[in-house]
């Protein structure tokens, strides 16, 4: 799987969550949703950015 596809996934996931929550679905705690959220999203943009630098010729 490459790189790009793994980052969009974390981001997909991410965002269910948030629809999920915001449609009311029961024992998804608001705020654990967003934490988790916004760490795939942290991670996602690690993945984007080592991607970046590797391909521009940087430090992987």
């Amino acid at each position: 799987m490459a790189a790009a596809d793994v980052s969009k996934l974390l981001r997909m996931v991410g965002g269910r969550w948030l629809h999920l929550v915001e449609a009311g679905e029961e024992g998804l705690d608001e705020d654990t949703v967003a934490t988790l959220t916004i760490e795939l999203a942290k991670l996602a943009d690690r993945i984007d950015v080592a991607c970046i630098a590797h391909s521009s010729g940087g430090a992987p």
